[in-house]
């Protein structure tokens, strides 16, 4: 008895069989105890007296009085530490174990062990029993009032069992009085036949009968019972469909109703973009009687709340460790369960009383705790869902607010966003675009997204013409983007389209304005060009009564006039060239075919002036949107100018390259001589009409060029070279890798 008392002292509540080598030494002695108490050693007799028991000890009682008193001292100090470091259910467990059994155990110990020790007097032995009643009230008590044990377990369990065995003895009678009485001759052997086919009966029908009887007595003594594997299953399966709170949280309470059947279900939540309160977020009543409805609304300074931050098992209203009987009452709760999500609590699931008056037992809180498990997953779940619904919501409503067109496209080519500005640019209906191919989009559009999935690079800043609703032509400037997921991996490609309508018609306007401007010294320019050859024809006029018989000054009068009037045509027709280049197609033109054939036309005029030609192509295939007549006129400007900057024996020098501007991908041209440079009077207003360094030049090359470079999209600039003579002029082209496209010029 000692070393069991010892042994549940050691292993209680843990149920883990101890290691402690104190434990197994007591334990040895134990067992020799046992082996003395068949000699003399410790009794040596008794004699019945009026006075009671009179018992003669022999020389190792003492010891065993020693050994049990020990024991009792160091069962009382593992539990006492035990107690100290539980927390919850085990630590009162614990203390009404100490109560419970330690103070018997020493009532015990003295009226039975002490008392005969000192005075080797027994009567006092038979009040030892009375002690037991202390650990029966106590025991009944932590039983019946703190659900220490569970009891509906006991005694389901014990009347199922006690049926059991009455049908499997009745069974066996039966068979055998049955067949006493059919065989009276055979007896004997028939009993003991009967008795084995009894047996392999009662073995095969055990199960289902057992289980048929634990049925119908949980149902009678404690109504009907519900099904743990079907209950949980169904609601696993219910709740992964479910991604809204509401219904969520409706079907939870219905849920635990349903099994649980309390009186009422309140479910409080702790909302992510809300404060850390708990507010009400589900109520359920499952009773007719008119009920105060709870708070809506459950601080997070409250003592449950608080409560529920180191603690993680149900809150009962009458549990020993933690009585909260007033935010308790105030909740009309009988049972709180946390619903944790990563260790810290998001809400409660508040219970009334059960409808049956019964208390919550070991497996209505068992069936709780899977319940709310499982609904804390798809709480969560929910949360998310929510989070990305407003999430898309907030993007969705940006994007219809933006005045750029955004599309996205996926890995696969489908089409996974598109925007109502993407809609009015293109004329494509927003529903009719979701999973639709990238082909399916307009040509030019289609082909830069295509571009920036199979290369992985982005296709900044190109120009194109679209057109949207109501055959409306767009120009539009694209940049293309790779959309990337965390790791890295390309997910897809984005492409964000902006109207140029407007800037289109501000550079008209900004291109009239500067006409306008440049009007009057147009005029000026024009004027003073051809004063003087209407001068020269004037003159010779006014001449011509008085010398008309003169047959020289005939010939020179009409060899004049012919020439002034050749360089006035000839003026009209480069005032002709200044004008804005007619609109028509650009198509991709390679930049070596215009040069090489501009130089092919200069040959004689280069090999006379002893000229050496430097090319460097450093751009692979460098191709441009343009037309191909233009670009000749414009580079016979550059290289003219060049040559005519130059004496015999210069050098002109050609360079094509890419070039990257603020991430735009750009074809330079630059054409170097090795002349007297660029005045600096001049410089500013080199490509202005009748701008000229040349003593009989008109000054309307460089400006016929920059109207060339304009209607290409293109910049023109010029510049002396650094650290030696000469000077530069660079044409910067927009790179065109897609199809042909009309021109934007106005």
């Amino acid at each position: 008895m000692v070393l069991a008392l010892l042994t549940l002292l050691y292993i209680f509540p843990s149920g883990s069989f101890p290691r402690s080598r104190l434990y197994y030494s007591y334990a040895a002695a134990a067992l020799a105890f046992v082996l003395l108490s068949y000699t003399s050693m410790l009794v040596q007799g008794a004699v019945a007296t009026p006075m009671g028991l009179v018992v003669s000890y022999g020389p190792m009682y003492r010891v065993f009085g020693l050994f049990a008193v020990s024991s009792l001292v160091l069962g009382a100090t593992v539990v006492l530490r035990k107690a100290k470091e539980a927390r919850g259910r085990a630590r009162a467990q614990l203390w009404y174990l100490i109560i419970g059994l330690l103070i018997p155990a020493l009532g015990i110990g003295t009226t039975n062990l002490l008392v005969p020790l000192l005075s080797n007097a027994s009567w006092y032995g038979q009040y030892g029993p009375a002690f037991t009643l202390i650990f029966l009230g106590l025991t009944a008590h932590a039983i019946i009032r703190h659900r220490l044990m569970n009891i509906r377990l006991v005694i389901s369990r014990t009347v199922a069992y006690f049926l059991i065995l009455i049908f499997s003895g009745g069974a066996l009678v039966l068979v055998t009085e049955l067949a006493s009485l059919l065989f009276p001759d055979r007896t004997r052997n028939l009993e003991r036949w009967s008795v084995i086919v009894s047996i392999v009966l009662i073995a095969v029908l055990f199960q289902p009968i057992s289980h048929f009887i634990r049925r119908a007595v949980d149902r009678y003594l404690y109504r009907r019972p519900y099904d743990y594997e079907r209950t949980i299953r169904d609601m696993v399966h219910r709740i992964n469909t479910m991604l809204e709170l509401g219904p969520l949280l409706d079907y939870l309470s219905d849920v635990v109703g349903r099994t649980v059947q309390p009186e009422r279900v309140s479910i409080y939540l702790t909302l992510p973009e809300g404060s850390e309160d708990y507010q009400l977020q589900a109520h359920r009543v499952f009773v007719d009687t008119p009920a105060s409805a709870p708070p809506e609304l459950l601080p997070a300074s409250s003592e449950v709340a608080q409560y529920f931050k180191t603690h993680s098992a149900s809150l009962l209203i009458d549990s020993p460790e933690f009585l909260l009987k007033a935010p308790l009452n105030e909740l009309a709760a009988e049972c709180i369960h946390p619903i944790f999500d990563n260790d810290r609590p998001i809400g409660f699931l508040v219970l009334g009383p059960k409808l049956s008056g019964d208390p919550y037992f070991a497996e209505d809180l068992g069936l709780i705790t899977i319940l709310v498990t499982q609904a804390a997953i798809a709480i969560k779940n929910a949360y998310l869902h929510r989070h990305v619904v407003l999430v898309n919501e907030y993007i969705e409503n940006i994007l219809a607010a933006m005045d750029s067109g955004v599309v996205s496209v996926a890995g696969d080519g489908t089409v996974t966003l598109f925007n109502t500005a993407a809609e009015r640019l293109t004329g494509l209906q927003r529903e009719r675009t979701k999973t639709m191919p990238v082909t399916n989009l307009p040509e030019a559009l289609a082909q830069m997204l295509q571009i920036t999935l199979v290369s992985r690079r982005p296709q900044p800043q190109r120009e194109l013409l679209l057109t949207g609703m109501n055959r409306k032509s767009f120009p539009v400037v694209c940049s293309t983007s790779i959309l990337t997921g965390r790791a890295g991996v390309a997910l897809g490609a984005v492409a964000v389209l902006n109207d140029l309508s407007r800037v289109k018609e501000l550079e008209s306007e900004k291109l009239r304005a500067e006409r306008l401007a440049s009007i009057g010294a147009l005029a000026s320019g024009i004027a003073h060009e051809i004063k003087n050859p209407l001068v020269a024809i004037r003159t010779f006029a006014e001449l011509l009564p008085e010398r008309f018989v003169d047959e020289d000054f005939r010939n020179d009068f009409a060899k004049v006039v012919v020439q002034e009037i050749d360089r006035i045509d000839g003026l009209v027709s480069r005032l002709r060239g200044m004008a804005a280049p007619r609109s028509q197609a650009h198509r991709s033109i390679d930049l070596r075919g215009p040069i090489s054939d501009t130089l092919a036309l200069l040959r004689g005029r280069l090999e006379q002036a002893a000229i050496a030609v430097r090319t460097d192509f450093e751009a692979e295939r460098p191709m441009v949107a343009g037309d191909l007549d233009q670009l000749k006129q414009l580079f016979l400007n550059l290289f003219v100018n060049a040559l005519e900057a130059m004496g015999p024996g210069g050098q002109l020098a050609i360079r094509v390259a890419h070039r990257n501007s603020a991430e735009v991908p750009r074809l330079v041209v630059e054409v170097s001589d090795t002349g007297a440079g660029i005045p600096e009077a001049v410089a500013n207003r080199l490509f202005d009409p009748f701008v000229t360094t040349k003593e009989r030049g008109s000054g309307l090359g460089l400006s016929i060029c920059r109207g060339i470079v304009d209607a290409h999209g293109a910049a023109i600039r010029a510049y002396n070279n650094p650290g030696r003579c000469g000077a530069t002029v660079a044409v910067e082209f927009p790179v065109w890798r897609g199809v042909d496209i009309p021109t934007l010029s106005s």
